[in-house]
């Protein structure tokens, strides 16, 4: 019998199971996967961030706005804030996260 080990991290597994997160904006094509892929990783391990991230807006090439959690029904709570990109590495800008109610169109 063969056992397999598996090099992801409990993490990258968990965002790798949910569809990855729409971007947009005006500066969209700029964000490569892997920058997405470290966008979406922010709230993993933050007790006060919904999960997962749902959707990345690029307002510059080094900052965007993010919004998290799982929406089903009208008015489900979300996590918004916003993030930069410091010395390669994207971050979450101190005092952005918030809390607000999703609103479902169709």
């Amino acid at each position: 019998m063969l056992a397999s080990a598996s090099c992801v991290s409990p993490h990258t597994a968990a965002l790798l199971t949910f569809p990855r997160p729409q971007v947009q904006g005006p500066f969209a094509s700029t964000l490569s996967a892997p920058e997405m892929l470290q966008i979406a990783q922010l709230p993993w391990g933050r007790a006060d961030m919904r999960k997962p991230v749902y959707a990345i807006y690029m307002t510059a090439p080094d900052a965007a706005d993010v919004s998290s959690g799982r929406v089903v029904n009208q008015g489900d709570k979300v996590t918004g804030f916003k993030v930069r990109k410091v010395r390669g590495h994207w971050e979450i800008v101190r005092g952005s996260i918030y809390e607000t109610q999703a609103f479902v169109t169709s």
